[in-house]
Order: C-alpha cells, then structure tokens, then sequence
C-alpha cells in the first residue's frame, strides 16, 4: 500500500485528509462524504469503511514496526485540540526519526507547525491500517 500525501484544506480536516491517504480516495470526495470537516474517531472509522480501507482500531495505542497507523496527537496550532496524523513504520519508509515515516497533514500550511518523526512522543486513539481498494 503506497500513502501518497493529502494537505488538509482548513484547520479542522486533518481527519478528512487522513482518511484520503489511507483509502486513496480524493479528499473532496471524503469531504462530501463526511458532510463536514471537524470529525470524530467513530466517523474515521465510517469513512475508511466507505473508502474501502481494511483497519482495526486498537484499544492500547502501541505502534509496531511494518505497520501503518493513524493516531491522534495534541494539535500544535490550536490549544486543546486533537489531530490525526499518518504514521508509517514499514521498512521502505523508515527515516532518521524514530517512528518512521510521519504524514501530518498540515505540513506546508503557511504559519503551521507540524509533526515529523523525531517530534512524536505521544499519542491517544490509533487505527492500524491493513490495506485498501487502491493498493
């Protein structure tokens, strides 16, 4: 499974964004599906399950090497607000960093931070993504 990069397009679609990199589906079209770009965990789970996504959600959020995962990490633009981010362990995209390879899907927003790597300490909620219809 190939995790092509999606940016989010407001301050709120980090789940709309990661939803799109984990199913290969547009981000518009995961946005018309949503019906809105702030989502919870329950509707993630809805949208990988319309996008075609095979995942399961983790009661421990522990992150394995040769996996992909989604997780929510503490935003780093808005105060106590939760963001969703791609973590991706497999060996062909290991970097320097510790986790792997991170797909934050606010990287190149003018004025935001983001996550990389060797930035990532902890997290919540996490969904280990399998496969989908794209790959």
């Amino acid at each position: 499974m190939q995790i092509n990069f999606v940016q989010q397009k407001c301050g709120s679609s980090c789940g709309i964004a990661v939803a799109s990199m984990a199913t290969g589906v547009d981000f518009d079209t995961v946005l018309e599906w949503s019906g809105q770009a702030g989502i919870s965990d329950r509707k993630l789970d809805e949208l990988l399950t319309k996008g075609g996504a095979d995942f399961v959600r983790h009661s421990y959020p522990e992150i394995e090497p040769e996996s992909v995962y989604i997780v929510v990490v503490p935003s780093l633009n808005k105060r106590a607000v939760q963001h969703y981010i791609i973590v991706d362990t497999r060996e062909e995209s290991l970097e320097s960093g510790e986790w792997g390879k991170v797909y934050d899907p606010v990287t190149g927003r003018e004025g935001k931070e983001f996550y990389t790597a060797s930035d990532l300490k902890s997290w919540s909620a996490i969904v280990e993504i399998k496969g989908n219809k794209a790959a």
